[in-house]
């Protein structure tokens, strides 16, 4: 993780808090979760962007380049990354300063970065009012081959306010790594000579989508 470049003055102008955990899955785990992603390798689609709720989310190569395993494909590890999440979670939205929150629903993403490939500055949800479940907070679960075969990757996220203010996050092997949805990041671009989808640097996005309050009813 890379010092901070911080602002004092207005909290958004400051870079944001981050909370990383490391060795998140045993070795054995480790090995059976890299395995799984290498045997779907044809089933990677390239990824578009926008959330689910989006309204119009379609692939765009100015701003991401990556590919994704379909939710389809990778629904059977979906309660186990949420079992692994959930235990997690309340220390998680300490650390980041949030209030706990009723859990609507995980919605979870496995995808691959390999040579050339980016996210451009983004958020996770929307903002403003609204009655659907957004996106309150955001995991992203790192893993890769060792030895480590790719070069860049970090996930970089900056105060809301600034570009010129952020703090760099390396994508280690075994990784986890949380922030508020709201806050603007991107994947930094990722060189991988070999080019192998093997060497690739994997991730699990996480999004933890909270449940809308319910408001009160007109009384006039």
């Amino acid at each position: 993780m890379s010092a901070p470049i911080d602002s004092p003055g207005n909290p958004l102008e400051r870079a944001p808090t981050v909370a990383v955990r490391d060795a998140i899955l045993s070795a054995d785990d480790l090995a059976e979760l890299l395995a799984f992603a290498v045997a779907h390798e044809t089933a990677f689609k390239p990824t578009g962007v926008g959330d689910a709720g989006a309204s119009a989310p379609g692939l765009n190569a100015e701003h991401r380049v990556s590919r994704a395993l379909p939710p389809r494909q990778f629904t059977p590890s979906r309660d186990r990354i949420a079992a692994i999440v959930a235990p997690l979670l309340p220390g998680i939205l300490s650390e980041l300063g949030m209030k706990a929150f009723d859990i609507a629903r995980y919605e979870i993403e496995l995808v691959r970065h390999n040579d050339g490939d980016y996210y451009r500055r983004h958020i996770d949800t929307h903002m403003g009012p609204s009655d659907e479940a957004r996106r309150a907070v955001s995991l992203v679960y790192y893993f890769h081959a060792e030895p480590k075969a790719f070069t860049g990757g970090a996930l970089r996220l900056y105060a809301v306010n600034r570009n010129d203010v952020f703090v760099d996050i390396e994508p280690e092997r075994n990784r986890l790594v949380a922030f508020a949805s709201w806050i603007p990041h991107e994947v930094l671009p990722i060189s991988c000579r070999s080019a192998r989808f093997i060497d690739s640097r994997f991730a699990i996005n996480c999004w933890v989508r909270m449940t809308p309050p319910t408001l009160p009813k007109d009384q006039s």
